[in-house]
């Protein structure tokens, strides 16, 4: 991931917007009172202890990513690309504050996903 644009200085609320370095795509199909989505999981040995809802979906070409606290998080929308994936993501917010994107690069690696997912 590149750094965010614009630049702010969100000190202690940049867990927020930080994403796990290793996460498996999963096909575990879930819903949060809504569409049905499948399940982003830590890859084994990775944690994620923030973001209480992790989820992602097709559509069309896009791969679109979500992790969320329900009030705070990033998403990301990406296409297939060599290697893996690439694309933007954005801050998301439940208040007012300016939304920040970054350019992102996700690369597929061969990995075991936690117990959990």
């Amino acid at each position: 991931m590149s750094s965010w644009s614009p630049t702010m200085h969100l000190g202690e609320d940049d867990v927020y917007i930080t994403p796990p370095q290793i996460f498996a795509l999963t096909s575990s199909k879930i819903s949060y009172d809504g569409p049905e989505y499948m399940r982003i999981s830590p890859a084994l040995g990775a944690t994620d202890p923030i973001h209480k809802y992790a989820s992602w979906r097709e559509k069309g070409v896009h791969v679109l990513l979500e992790w969320s606290t329900g009030t705070a998080g990033l998403s990301m929308d990406l296409t297939r690309v060599p290697g893996g994936l690439a694309g933007e993501a954005r801050t998301i917010w439940d208040f007012e504050r300016t939304v920040q994107t970054s350019k992102v690069r996700a690369i597929k690696i061969a990995c075991r996903i936690s117990k959990g997912g």
